[in-house]
């Protein structure tokens, strides 16, 4: 989900949808998790970084409390293997 700006949790329903729509996996996503998709998502890693950042800064402390969460942002470096977004 950090290929767009996120401003409130989903349920799983919704999520479900959102993932296995054209703007994503386009394909049944419930059936298709846990499979391999890192092609998919190598051009998708600028926007991931710049979404996550967005979300971080309008955080508020403890950082458990904030929902949605992410901290992609700082894993995603070692994640994907890039330097540069």
């Amino acid at each position: 989900m950090h290929f767009q700006s996120v401003r409130r949790p989903y349920t799983p329903t919704e999520l479900n949808s959102i993932l296995s729509g054209p703007a994503f996996f386009n394909t049944n996503y419930e059936r298709f998790k846990g499979k391999p998709y890192d092609d998919l998502l190598y051009d998708k890693v600028k926007t991931a970084k710049m979404n996550a950042d967005a979300l971080e800064n309008g955080y508020s402390e403890p950082l458990f409390l904030n929902d949605p969460f992410t901290n992609m942002n700082h894993a995603i470096q070692e994640i994907f293997d890039v330097t540069e977004f």
